[in-house]
């Protein structure tokens, strides 16, 4: 029987507050326990502007007028997650911008061996992350 190198990246899971992220959660759970995976969750938000701000329509963050309690929210969210869908140990990012970007980002900044997303309906985000991810991933090389 042929033994498969272990991994030794991690698992990326990219999380909201719905059902569907946290069903992702409990995957991702399993997925880096069987696999010896370090799960890094991401909450990622499309940037919120200012009416009459130069950034309204930008995709570069820095430019951006964020509400100050935003980021606090976004980490309160993944450690809830994390200890409500029992995961251990986590490593959590929040990031702004357009969410199939910033998780391919994310993963190719981390190593990650699979990004673990929860679907919804049409046009979910699994999809576009694969297609952002198909010309640069990983699992091409």
């Amino acid at each position: 029987m042929r033994r498969e190198a272990p991994l030794n990246g991690s698992l990326v899971c990219g999380v909201d507050d719905s059902d569907y992220a946290r069903a992702a959660a409990r995957v991702a759970a399993r997925l880096s326990e069987k696999l010896r995976l370090k799960v890094v969750l991401v909450h990622v938000s499309q940037v919120p502007t200012l009416v009459g701000s130069r950034a309204l329509g930008s995709r570069d963050p820095s430019h951006a007028s964020v509400s100050p309690d935003y980021d606090k929210r976004a980490q309160s969210l993944l450690a809830t997650v994390a200890v409500e869908e029992a995961l251990g140990p986590v490593e959590s990012r929040v990031e702004f911008g357009l969410p199939a970007e910033q998780l391919v980002r994310v993963s190719q900044e981390e190593g990650a061996e699979l990004i673990v997303l929860g679907s919804r309906g049409q046009g979910s985000e699994a999809e576009r992350v694969l297609a952002h991810g198909s010309g640069g991933s990983r699992g091409n090389d």
